[in-house]
């Protein structure tokens, strides 16, 4: 049904209970525990880097500009 909705395929999405269950299975599915990090660009939201933690992952942080809270590109590029 969300599919139909959304105009994709049923294999395309994924449901969970909030995006704190979302981020986590994200992170279980894609990174292997104590080799692989994850980007953060600080202030974000704070359970990137608590699900990261539980799951054996590395953060690193690239804070976003301070005077107009932009991505920057070149520091990550750079990460």
């Amino acid at each position: 049904a969300i599919a139909g909705l959304r105009g994709c395929a049923p294999s395309q999405v994924v449901v969970g209970c909030g995006s704190d269950e979302i981020i986590d299975l994200l992170i279980r599915v894609t990174c292997e525990p104590g080799r692989d990090s994850i980007l953060v660009c600080s202030p974000t939201y704070a359970m990137y880097q608590i699900f990261a933690s539980v799951n054996d992952v590395s953060t690193v942080d690239v804070p976003l500009s301070a005077d107009d809270y932009q991505l920057r590109v070149g520091a990550i590029l750079q990460s």
